[in-house]
């Protein structure tokens, strides 16, 4: 059995770390080279409109291999 996961309009690069079980380190990263489209709120934290995640998830962007050394849960808050 699946779980559908509804996902709020615009991510946080946490939360398109989570679903992709990527670091954001990783998420920064393919922001950075334009693999990811985002852009920065107000406040400068990125957010990544879901339209483009449903994207990736559909195989229209080729994100790579990413080995990442950081957790995807705490560590570095901000990079970039």
């Amino acid at each position: 059995m699946s779980h559908i996961i509804e996902l709020p309009d615009l991510l946080t690069v946490r939360q398109a770390g989570e679903v992709f079980h990527l670091c954001r380190q990783a998420i920064y990263k393919y922001i950075q080279d334009g693999t990811i489209p985002a852009f920065k709120n107000p406040a400068g934290k990125y957010l990544i409109p879901r339209k483009y995640l449903d994207d990736l998830t559909a195989g229209c962007y080729n994100m790579g291999a990413t080995n990442c050394e950081c957790p995807t849960e705490g560590g570095m808050e901000n990079v970039g």
